[in-house]
């Protein structure tokens, strides 16, 4: 859903459905609000991080919130 409102954006701020535009905007999301806290995009990994992650544990077949993380950048990959 998040992505879908990103793209909604950049359709809505760019006037059209030009590939070029769009990720021109895309690129350059920053702090933008969803559902899940505000997110952005990273224009070297093109991912988007910012948002909150829960962290899950499944025992006997119920699941509880260990924690909530957060991704203040792309993970590094070497």
């Amino acid at each position: 859903a998040d992505t879908i409102l990103a793209v909604a954006s950049a359709i809505e701020d760019t006037g059209g459905t030009d590939g070029a535009a769009l990720a021109a905007y895309l690129v350059g999301l920053t702090d933008f609000e969803v559902a899940s806290g505000p997110i952005s995009f990273s224009d070297e990994w093109h991912t988007v991080f910012g948002r909150d992650y829960r962290v899950l544990v499944v025992q006997d077949g119920q699941h509880s919130l260990l924690e909530t993380r957060r991704a203040t950048s792309p993970a590094a990959i070497d």
